[in-house]
């Protein structure tokens, strides 16, 4: 059956580039040459919820949502690999990729990041008993192997022509804190690696994320970011009406007269036109009486 299709206006509602967080703000970001050095922040009312933020565990949005995790790889805008933790990267043979890791980088809790982390991330990602909805992504490694410090050997099963794009989408989390946590605490209290970290966070109400000011290479230009869960889209065109969010995602396109109506800027983005479709070919085992038996 076709899914259930919905149109949103995939964009930004804007009000202000300042609005104040309800939390404490950590140092001011280095503004850029000839503007006031004051702390930036943003509030976000989104629609989605978010039970967990282990990135293994929810399917919800990407892996790097929030920017608290880095990854080996990086995607640009065309979709071409490039560096991140990994500085570089060569074949050794047909199933095996060598990757070198940058050395100054650190985890939230001020632990370096390592070899060893990038093994135990990819050794838990392709777990099928830990039941992660990345393991999908990851049933094509065979295993990890540490070199050094900064440097790992990633077997795949097969040869495996988009393994970089892959790694663009498993993140790197601390072997030490998540193995004395476990799942289900790591995705209430995360700890990663990257530009944002995490001050607070209440399931499906609000998470609020500090600048990590001593990332080595990605340097934030947000003090500070809130997040709000509010599946209500009339209390998000509140919210904007008042000056409490800054923007919005994901906005019913129905509602767009209302919004035009107080003067709020919408930005159009377009998401693309792809349609998914169940197609049942086995019911309980057996192939189906169906049209679709026939291929």
């Amino acid at each position: 059956m076709p899914r259930p299709s919905r149109r949103y206006l995939l964009g930004l509602l804007l009000m202000t580039a300042t609005a104040c967080a309800p939390a404490a703000l950590p140092a001011a970001v280095p503004g850029p040459e000839g503007r006031p050095n004051v702390p930036q922040t943003l509030v976000w009312g989104t629609p989605i919820e978010m039970p967990s933020l282990h990135p293994f565990v929810t399917a919800a949005g990407t892996q790097r949502r929030y920017d608290i995790y880095d990854l080996l790889i990086a995607l640009d805008p065309e979709g071409k690999p490039g560096p991140m933790l990994a500085t570089s990267w060569k074949l050794l043979d047909s199933r095996t990729w060598e990757l070198t890791l940058r050395d100054d980088v650190k985890f939230h809790d001020g632990t370096p990041l390592t070899a060893e982390d990038v093994a135990f991330s990819y050794t838990i990602a392709k777990d099928p008993t830990r039941k992660y909805s990345i393991t999908t992504r990851a049933k094509v490694l065979d295993r990890v192997d540490v070199v050094d410090r900064t440097t790992v050997r990633v077997k795949t099963l097969d040869p495996d022509p988009i393994f970089l794009r892959r790694a663009a989408l498993i993140t790197i989390l601390p072997k030490h804190y998540l193995e004395r946590v476990g799942d289900d605490q790591f995705g209430q209290k995360p700890i990663g690696s990257g530009p944002f970290k995490v001050r607070e966070y209440v399931v499906n109400s609000h998470l609020i994320l500090d600048a990590n000011l001593e990332h080595s290479f990605r340097k934030p230009t947000l003090a500070q970011v809130t997040i709000r869960f509010m599946p209500d889209a009339a209390a998000r065109v509140a919210g904007l009406r008042t000056g409490d969010l800054d923007f919005t995602d994901s906005f019913p396109i129905d509602a767009l007269p209302q919004v035009q109506a107080i003067g709020l800027k919408t930005v159009s983005i377009d998401s693309g036109t792809s349609r998914g479709f169940w197609v049942d070919t086995v019911i309980n085992d057996q192939p189906t009486p169906y049209v679709t038996r026939d291929k």
